[in-house]
């Protein structure tokens, strides 16, 4: 995880703007609603907890091979462990360079309901 961030909500699932504070987030969700709304505090997840399972990546060439091959390609391919790790670690560098995390996940124990002020 990363540098927090606040935003606002009117339903406390989908949170809006990407404030450094919280008094930010309820100035914006100020002028933003029509009634009471939420904030809340969170972070920006690593992109690595999204990669995909290089054991399934592999498992996909297989039946890719064998659905056009047929049983010439049954026992294919024979990937080692270190080649799967290669593969993990080149998959890992080339989305930490490409494929940031632009949305962030509101942590539940920071909510907190901001009543809008009757004039």
């Amino acid at each position: 995880m990363s540098k927090e961030i606040w935003g606002w909500s009117e339903d406390q699932e989908h949170y809006h703007s990407h404030c450094d504070t919280k008094e930010d987030a309820i100035a914006e969700g100020r002028t933003s609603c029509d009634g009471d709304f939420y904030v809340g505090m969170g972070e920006h997840p690593s992109q690595l907890q999204f990669a995909p399972d290089v054991e399934r990546i592999v498992e996909d060439m297989g039946e890719a091979a064998y659905e056009e091959c047929g049983d010439a390609a049954e026992d294919w391919p024979e990937v080692t462990d270190s080649a799967k790790g290669k593969l993990r670690t080149m998959i890992e560098l080339w989305m930490i360079e490409h494929v940031p995390c632009t949305f962030y996940m509101i942590e539940s124990d920071t909510v907190e309901k901001i009543e809008m002020e009757i004039k």
